[in-house]
Parts: structure tokens; C-alpha cells; sequence
């Protein structure tokens, strides 16, 4: 993929979404959905075969923070690799991400990309009611089971 197949996927994304601006996440790499925000980056010199995509989950609460922390890590473990995506913290934010790399995003349509980040942005929501509330009593892997699995992102 070059800038051009970039500007356009964006372009179509936007559109899909239906963004008001279609320019903005070409020209900022940043995009709300779902109240979710989403940074998308690409860089044509260093890896022109993937995207770079970071959702943020929300902020970190000062309570519990130890066992959020503990549950961010066991989602790592149980996603098992970067094609699932990795989970981490912001330490400027203090927020907790989920960052997914899109490889060969010139296999991508807009509607396709467009419904794939819609159904981060409800990954997105389900974490923030599961894995960052310190008083959630379901297993890390009943949360993000859950999440998955109402999202479409896994089969039963």
C-alpha cells in the first residue's frame, strides 16, 4: 500500500461510518466510534504492508488497579499473539489500549475496515464494563469470551 491506497481507504472508511469529515482520519490518524477512540496510523517507509491500529479502552481507575493491571496482562496470554492483537497501558493517558496491526491493508475495502473497527469499538465498551471495572467477579477469560463471542469476533 502506498499514501494514495491510504487517503482512499480512509476516504471509504469514513464514508461507511459516515463520518462527516471523510478527510480528518487521513489527516490526523485519529477516528471516534461508538464514543471509542481509535488512532490508525500508516507509514509507507518503514512498513508499507500493514496498518496500525490503537483503541482506547478507557481509563485506568485508581482503584484495583493491580488486579486490572493483572487482568490486562492475562488477556495478552490468552489472545496469544499479535494477529489477535496485544493489550497495554498508556502511560501518559493512563488509559489501557488494545493495539491490532491490519497486514496487507490493500486487501481491505472501506465497508470491510469500517465494520472491523465497529466491532473494536464494542470490544472496546464490553472491557471497559469488564476487565477495567475492579469489581468485576467473571474470569478474565469469561470477559473477553464474552466479548468476542456477542461482537462476531469469534465462533462459538
Amino acid at each position: 500500500m502506498d499514501q494514495e491506497g491510504f487517503s482512499a481507504l480512509c476516504r471509504a472508511t469514513s464514508l461507511a461510518l459516515q463520518v462527516e469529515d471523510t478527510d480528518k482520519l487521513f489527516s490526523t490518524g485519529e477516528i471516534d466510534i461508538d464514543d471509542v477512540a481509535f488512532g490508525i496510523f500508516f507509514e509507507p517507509d518503514i512498513a508499507p504492508d500493514r496498518i496500525l491500529c490503537y483503541i482506547d479502552l478507557g481509563a485506568i481507575p485508581s482503584e484495583g488497579r493491580e488486579n486490572i493491571f493483572s487482568r490486562l496482562l492475562s488477556l495478552n496470554v490468552i489472545s496469544g499473539t499479535k494477529t489477535s492483537g496485544v493489550y497495554g497501558i498508556d502511560k501518559d493517558a493512563e488509559n489501557a489500549l488494545f493495539v491490532q496491526h491490519f497486514m496487507y491493508p490493500e486487501l481491505l475495502s472501506g465497508e470491510q475496515f469500517a465494520l472491523i473497527l465497529k466491532s473494536y469499538a464494542f470490544h472496546a465498551k464490553t472491557l471497559q464494563i469488564t476487565v477495567l471495572n475492579p469489581v468485576y467477579m467473571d474470569s478474565t477469560e469469561e470477559a473477553l469470551r464474552h466479548s468476542l463471542m456477542s461482537n462476531n469476533l469469534l465462533s462459538a
